[in-house]
């Protein structure tokens, strides 16, 4: 995380005995640690957030894309069901044409029966 070499340290160290004095310091060494522990904590916890965050990103994306083939093979189904009614309406007028065709010719073949009933 921070790029301190030893050098810089043992220089850090001497600044701080010179302002601070050998009898805080240990003190506020201790302070520092603390702090320290708590933005490397925060930092973490943020790190945490962030790619959760990122996560919950993709996830949104994939649910939109799952979403969007959703609706498109909904699209699809509603053509093949236009399909299948315009066949079935059409295929009902035939039948309807043959149940015609059919009366038709048991009126025709029942009065032919009676004419040559008649006849006879």
């Amino acid at each position: 995380m921070l790029d301190i070499g030893f050098s810089e340290l043992i220089l850090f160290a001497i600044i701080l005995i010179i302002f601070i004095g050998p009898e805080r310091l240990p003190t506020v060494i201790r302070t520092l640690g603390k702090y320290y522990v708590m933005l490397k904590n925060t930092i973490f916890e943020l790190q945490g957030i962030v790619t959760e965050e990122f996560n919950i990103n993709d996830l949104q994306k994939q649910l939109n894309e799952e979403i969007k083939k959703l609706r498109d093979t909904e699209i699809e189904l509603r053509e093949h069901i236009k399909e299948i009614n315009s066949e079935l309406s059409k295929l009902t007028q035939q039948k309807l044409k043959i149940d015609s065709y059919q009366n038709d010719f048991l009126v025709n073949t029942d009065n032919q029966k009676g004419i040559e009933k008649n006849e006879s």
